[in-house]
């Protein structure tokens, strides 16, 4: 079914300035989260939607996850490799995708005996030493990311799709960190996604479908490097920014961004449109939905973003640019996080002292720990850590409060919420949301 409302939409977002050659793109990046693919019926859907956007005269590039499961499958190992039966997971992850292909009409272990019999041996090393060093992790998640795309590819080709299976890391390069003493830069690396010509005219030559996986890159020494957890949103917009796609799908179980968490308030509405901003800040506080580093690349290129739902492909779902026809004050999301931590740095000392926040902020970026909001008086600041986002371990934890007391006194509140508010101009009506600020 056409998507006349996204459509229009779209067009209009190409007359508000985005850029002529974004507009004449024939790639369209698509990508697919883990329950996308799992299933026979959500595959059909796939190949719809392939042969509708060729109809077109676009061509595809996909993107998708692991199959549901094989991460977590995967992560019990890496993370708890002495209490883990490793044989018994590498079992259920085998099942998991030779059942997949089965389904498919397919042949899983002729398509994934090299893949799985590599993932052996890591897991039989493991096994052994009951220990799982930086490189084995990343291999491991790649190799999940690997196998779910070689049976994504020989469907396609079985379906008569034109299609060509690529490795990720012929197309991604991670650029050094800025912060060098930040452990494990090769768990959570950042692409170049600057235009590659070389890369547009080659893909165009092909005239195929491009099918590549989440997750995975290489640095400049060759060797694999993982963009972090839950991160294929990521990858696809890298390669839509690379490609200078005329838009980026991304195809979930969610139709759209709705104004609150659904599961919470069954009233939520999905809202249609938003701009790069609002949709920032809303992926910031229900990254389920979206990851909130996609957006950069898309916003500097003015590239469209349409949020849709697999199982329910007929549905709007949300178009996220640079469009917005919006002058008014208005409310478009309320957000809650919980398990926040809060760390509080009093000290009398610190009223109009310059640069004291350079010098607290200078101890959390040694540390590697990523702030998310910042209240400031006088005599005190403090800074809420999202421990979901930013990696703070114990040890870290530890080291980071041992070095702010050096210049104030430290006090630590954990396991609190943050709520927001999302929208324009919000500001200008404060008083009208006294009411619900007397909540709290």
């Amino acid at each position: 079914m056409k998507n006349q409302f996204t459509e229009a939409l779209f067009k209009d977002a190409l007359k508000l300035g985005a850029p002529d050659h974004i507009a004449n793109s024939s790639f369209v990046v698509m990508k697919f989260n883990a329950n996308s693919i799992s299933s026979k019926r959500n595959w059909e859907t796939i190949v719809s939607l392939l042969k509708n956007r060729q109809a077109d005269n676009r061509t595809p590039i996909i993107v998708h996850s692991a199959l549901k499961g094989i991460s977590k499958y995967l992560n019990e190992i890496i993370y708890n490799p002495t209490s883990t039966d490793s044989k018994e997971i590498l079992k259920k992850i085998k099942e998991e995708h030779y059942s997949l292909a089965a389904s498919l009409q397919l042949n899983g272990e002729e398509i994934l005996n090299e893949s799985y019999a590599e993932l052996e041996q890591l897991v039989s090393s493991v096994y052994l030493i009951r220990e799982v060093n930086t490189q084995v992790h990343i291999k491991m998640i790649a190799l999940g990311e690997i196998m779910a795309t070689k049976i994504g590819a020989a469907y396609l080709e079985s379906q008569g799709v034109s299609v060509r299976w690529t490795d990720a890391r012929d197309l991604l390069t991670s650029v050094n960190s800025k912060n060098p003493k930040k452990k494990n830069n090769d768990l959570f690396s950042t692409c170049d996604f600057s235009p590659d010509v070389a890369l547009q005219s080659r893909l165009i030559e092909e005239n195929k479908i491009i099918l590549t996986q989440g997750l995975i890159a290489k640095n400049k020494n060759n060797e694999t490097v993982l963009l972090g957890k839950n991160n294929t949103d990521l990858t696809a917009s890298y390669l839509a920014a690379k490609l200078q796609a005329c838009r980026l799908e991304i195809w979930n179980d969610n139709p759209g961004m709705f104004s609150t968490d659904p599961q919470i308030v069954p009233s939520a509405r999905m809202l249609f449109a938003l701009h790069y901003d609002e949709a920032q800040e809303l992926s910031s506080t229900t990254s389920n939905i979206l990851n909130p580093r996609c957006i950069s690349p898309l916003r500097k290129s003015n590239i469209p973003l349409h949020i849709r739902s697999t199982a329910f492909p007929e549905l709007t779902g949300t178009v996220i640019s640079s469009v917005t026809s919006e002058t008014k004050p208005h409310v478009k999301g309320i957000c809650i996080r919980n398990g926040l931590t809060l760390i509080s740095m009093d000290g009398v000392d610190m009223w109009h002292e310059v640069g004291f926040l350079a010098k607290a902020f200078t101890i959390f970026s040694n540390h590697g720990v990523s702030i998310d909001l910042v209240s400031t008086s006088e005599t005190n600041v403090t800074v809420s850590i999202d421990l979901s986002q930013g990696k703070m371990t114990g040890r870290t934890e530890k080291a980071l409060v041992s070095d702010l007391k050096n210049i104030c006194s430290i006090r630590l509140i954990k396991n609190c919420s943050a709520i927001s508010l999302v929208g324009r101009k919000i500001r200008t009506i404060i008083s009208q949301l006294a009411p619900a600020l007397k909540v709290f």
